[in-house]
């Protein structure tokens, strides 16, 4: 997981990196919700990030945040069987802040 006190450029690409392998092996193995959970969890900690404006890194949080959103388009495109998921995770992640 990222840690507040070790972002950097690197890092934050790494870990959606991390975030985007780990997605694509669990849709590989037929486990869409896992993959579009993944997808989201990643989605919704890069846009804290954003919100969070970090110094020199918004700009960083902002391409990873435009990245992931990207891959949960293409995925919801691949899987439109996921849509009513994807809404549901999207309603109870906003419940929880």
């Amino acid at each position: 997981m990222l840690e507040h006190n070790n972002y950097s450029e690197e890092a934050i690409y790494g870990w959606v990196c991390c975030c985007h392998n780990l997605a694509d092996l669990y849709q590989r193995q037929g486990q869409l919700s896992l993959a579009l959970h993944s997808l989201l969890e990643t989605y919704e900690r890069i846009t804290n990030l954003v919100q969070d404006d970090l110094d020199g890194l918004n700009t960083t949080a902002l391409n990873a945040t435009r990245i992931t959103f990207r891959a949960l388009v293409e995925f919801q495109q691949s899987f439109p069987e996921t849509n009513s998921c994807m809404c549901q995770q999207s309603r109870s992640n906003a419940l929880k802040h």
